[in-house]
């Protein structure tokens, strides 16, 4: 029989290789067995529920579930190159260029590839001298998750990253990272070279020792700094409060000069 994906599950699964294991109806539940059925029939995609602790190369597989709290997986450092991961939840330490989306990125390192309509649960850091790229990403509650930019060579950008965001360990010349979105962004102090390019909606906070180029286009950064008698043009938010408050300083100076 041919089908296209093996079928794993922690709680109804069941031991061994043999058909219809890994089918919908008879899942496995180790994943060995999963790889030992897709590598035999030619099949590069694991549907999961439960948990997974990764334990072999899975170059090129495709991980999906139904939803990223029925399905999560350990990468427990193995080889993951080109493979895509999907409504999953994910921590452990990656090894390879991967595509996360819809996912739950828990506690991860060594990340490198791309993450899309993904939220970050804990922190996380790019592997050094990779690149990551994040869409459509968002931090979940009001701590802020640290990006561990790994000290050399590391890139990452995220268009748009919305949330309460720390990045780190930012240590050459040729890193950089780029964030556009709704943020509060601390520069961590372990930060001493790199170029930052921050934009959206938000606010910054330089804690750096030292940066090479630092380009600070948040909104609200830029408007509250403003002076108020610099805000002229008419209909605009800026010229209505300018307006207000001096209306308001008029009638606070000619209630003194009564």
């Amino acid at each position: 029989p041919n089908w296209n994906t093996i079928y794993f599950d922690t709680s109804s699964g069941i031991t061994g290789t043999g058909f219809p294991n890994g089918t919908r109806s008879s899942p496995v539940d180790n994943i060995t067995d999963a790889r030992a059925i897709a590598v035999a029939r030619n099949i590069e995609k694991i549907h999961v529920h439960g948990s997974i602790t990764l334990n072999d190369n899975f170059d090129g597989f495709s991980f999906e579930s139904d939803n990223p709290l029925h399905g999560s997986i350990t990468l427990n450092n193995q080889s993951i190159a080109n493979c895509s991961f999907n409504k999953l939840s994910i921590t452990g330490q990656a090894n390879g260029n991967a595509q996360y989306r819809d996912c739950r990125m828990q506690a991860c390192t060594d990340l490198s590839g791309g993450m899309v309509n993904s939220r970050l649960t804990d922190n996380i850091s790019i592997k050094a001298g990779a690149t990551c790229h994040a869409k459509n990403v968002s931090t979940a509650g009001v701590t802020p998750i640290n990006i561990d930019m790994s000290g050399t060579g590391t890139s990452f950008q995220g268009v748009p990253l919305n949330g309460q965001i720390t990045i780190k360990n930012l240590e050459h010349s040729s890193s950089w990272i780029i964030i556009i979105g709704t943020n509060n962004i601390i520069l961590d102090s372990s930060i001493t070279a790199g170029t930052v390019f921050v934009a959206g909606g938000g606010n910054l906070t330089d804690n750096s020792t030292s940066i090479t180029n630092l380009v600070n286009n948040l909104t609200a950064d830029q408007t509250w700094d403003i002076l108020k008698t610099s805000h002229t043009t008419t209909d605009t938010y800026g010229k209505i409060v300018a307006d207000t408050e001096i209306k308001a300083d008029d009638a606070a100076v000619f209630a003194l000069s009564k």
